[in-house]
């Protein structure tokens, strides 16, 4: 897998966190009004249902981030995200939609988690599944232990734990790694 593969992986993760983030950010910075909703945990500072967000810029969709719920505990600096779409744009006309079940955000750190049914499609034929990510902000990685399963057009990648490291759009499967041609 050349390292534009690697590195458009590791971009559709971390712009799946950046939305996170700005949702969270949104939480934190939104006034509460009347009574907290119903469906989220009374702990919760904040709760919202139903999210979209786009972002554009100089008039171009950069992504758009969609969850059926989200919370903000202001004591833990957490923002947590329900059943998550994402799609981002990039300027040479690909897409990335991104899924997963839930999401924790570290709003001091900025690390994101993400669990549950992870699916990464590009709109070229990559397709990226595993059950758990965790992007860590100051050295700029993804990582799992799960298993992960990677398919393109010509191959299949199958293997347990993967580093994805940004910076230097380098990419690892760990342990127990398969290789074979696509079906």
């Amino acid at each position: 897998m050349n390292r534009l593969k690697i590195a458009l992986i590791g971009l559709m993760i971390l712009l799946m966190a950046s939305g996170g983030l700005f949702v969270a950010q949104r939480l934190r910075s939104a006034k509460p009004r009347g009574k907290p909703l119903s469906f989220l945990s009374t702990r919760a500072d904040m709760g919202l249902k139903q999210i979209h967000l786009t972002e554009v810029k100089a008039g171009d969709r950069q992504w758009e981030i969609e969850a059926k719920s989200a919370q903000y505990f202001q004591e833990e600096n957490l923002a947590l995200l329900k059943e998550i779409k994402a799609r981002i744009f990039s300027p040479d006309g690909r897409q990335f939609d991104i899924r997963g079940d839930r999401a924790r955000i570290n709003l001091q750190t900025r690390d994101v988690e993400i669990e549950g049914n992870i699916i990464a499609k590009s709109s070229d034929g990559y397709e990226l599944r595993t059950e758990s990510l965790k992007f860590i902000q100051a050295s700029r990685k993804i990582m799992t232990k799960s298993p992960v399963v990677i398919k393109s057009p010509r191959f299949k990648l199958v293997g347990l734990g993967m580093v994805i490291d940004l910076d230097s759009q380098s990419f690892r499967l760990l342990n127990r790694v398969e290789v074979s041609e696509a079906r």
